[in-house]
């Protein structure tokens, strides 16, 4: 199960506080997860697409991820 602690959250906020929907959109995917509307590799994929171009807040968000390849798969790419 993934749970992502406050100080990540309130991270998030402070990083996007010029641009709420991002922080609100952020929000949002965790309560689909948590609701099991979408799964890790969903979380996964829109986070990353989310914090494209914030390479801390991705490699900050995948210290919370479950091992093995879902982890790695979150890991940022040199095109963000």
């Amino acid at each position: 199960m993934l749970i992502v602690p406050c100080w990540v959250v309130w991270q998030v906020k402070m990083e996007f506080s010029d641009k709420p929907h991002i922080y609100n959109e952020f929000l949002e995917i965790m309560k689909n997860f948590k609701a099991q509307s979408i799964n890790t590799p969903g979380v996964i994929a829109r986070v990353k697409q989310l914090f494209r171009g914030y390479n801390k807040l991705i490699l900050g968000f995948n210290t919370f991820l479950p091992e093995g390849e879902v982890r790695q798969s979150l890991v940022p790419s040199n095109h963000c």
